[in-house]
């Protein structure tokens, strides 16, 4: 089973707690993947590292299509209409 963790100030990192708990194939009730079970602390360093790009101009000062570029980098033909074509 997949395993995921959350991406906080640019890392892939474990919940502070370490806890993890099963997300099911809605259609099957079959676990499919282990996901983080955050807490208030890694919500509050989310924020935190999102404020600070934003801050920087590193986020806020790209254009609206660099960042659909970053948030969807390989887009499936056809499979998404909000993803922009390389």
């Amino acid at each position: 089973m997949d395993r995921y963790r959350m991406l906080i100030d640019g890392q892939f990192v474990d919940a502070e707690s370490g806890e993890t708990r099963p997300t099911f194939n809605p259609a099957t009730e079959e676990p499919i993947a282990e996901v983080p079970v955050a807490t208030e602390g890694d919500a509050k360093r989310a924020v935190e590292a999102a404020r600070k790009s934003f801050d920087s101009g590193v986020w806020s000062g790209l254009e609206p299509k660099e960042r659909a570029r970053i948030l969807y980098p390989d887009p499936l033909p056809g499979s998404c209409t909000m993803c922009v074509k390389s």
